[in-house]
């Protein structure tokens, strides 16, 4: 994996460190994929040392540029590249994002590994049903991780729809390659002021029980794809539920229904 940042860059000599400021531009791009998927701007702060290189550069989605991004999804997003090339552990200044709206939370100290290259994003990714019956909006904190034959993202964010068809707080997985994006994200259950709060997928009652599963399946590309064990039909955006609700009356009688509904 390479980042490549080009710009103006500014040096202060220490008797330890060689500081490290710059203006930069950079882009991120999927293996065999003839565009960047991200052409990125913004500032870095990095130290030198006689053991490597480290810290962390701010990065915007280039507005004045149209969007690359997978045809069809809208990723609005801050970046923070997290770098450190020494053979040790290394301190650095980061920011963390919000997991339930993507926002830019208060810089922090942490520790990187060795030899780790680091992109986290905080921001927004829209699409819609295949049939366009609604709008999808995960909203969090996304991290990528990038190999010589595809990306890889880890998605933990609330989830949110137009209309109101669902929404709740959800992790998940996506992979990009050059064919397309691929992805399963599992929806905790939002039940409601009535009856449970976001996050539940079990509520129990005196004479009842309830579980609901929500979960996305995405794949853009034309082949099936296998992500964590997960199938992911080729060309198909779907959101599916499962779940079950169990009534019993006086320990004398009760009955349970399943069910499963595609969208």
């Amino acid at each position: 994996d390479e980042i490549i940042l080009r710009g103006a860059f500014r040096l202060s000599l220490t008797t330890e460190i060689l500081e490290v400021r710059a203006k930069v531009t950079t882009a991120i791009t999927v293996p065999e994929l003839p565009y960047p998927l991200f052409d990125l701007q913004g500032t870095a702060a990095f130290a030198i040392d006689a053991e490597g290189l480290y810290g962390m550069a701010e990065l915007y989605i280039n507005s004045t540029l149209p969007p690359s991004f997978v045809p069809g999804f809208d990723f609005d997003a801050e970046f923070v590249l997290e770098v450190n090339t020494a053979s040790k552990p290394k301190d650095i200044q980061t920011y963390e994002f919000d997991r339930t709206n993507g926002n830019k939370l208060d810089l922090v100290t942490v520790t990187l590994a060795a030899r780790q290259l680091h992109i986290v994003a905080g921001g927004t990714l829209t699409f819609s049903l295949k049939d366009a019956s609604a709008e999808i909006e995960f909203a969090g904190r996304f991290e990528f991780l990038i190999t010589p034959f595809l990306i890889e993202i880890q998605a933990q964010v609330s989830v949110s729809s137009t209309p109101d068809l669902v929404s709740g707080n959800a992790e998940g997985a996506f992979q990009l390659t050059s064919a397309g994006l691929a992805g399963f994200i599992q929806v905790n259950f939002a039940a409601g002021d009535e009856i449970g709060d976001t996050g539940l997928t079990e509520i129990i009652g005196a004479d009842f029980s309830m579980s609901l599963e929500l979960a996305f399946y995405i794949n853009t590309g034309i082949d099936d794809v296998i992500l964590n064990g997960v199938l992911l039909v080729g060309e198909e955006v779907k959101l599916e539920a499962s779940g079950f609700l169990e009534l019993s009356i006086d320990d004398v009688a009760g009955f349970r229904i399943e069910g499963e509904l595609l969208v």
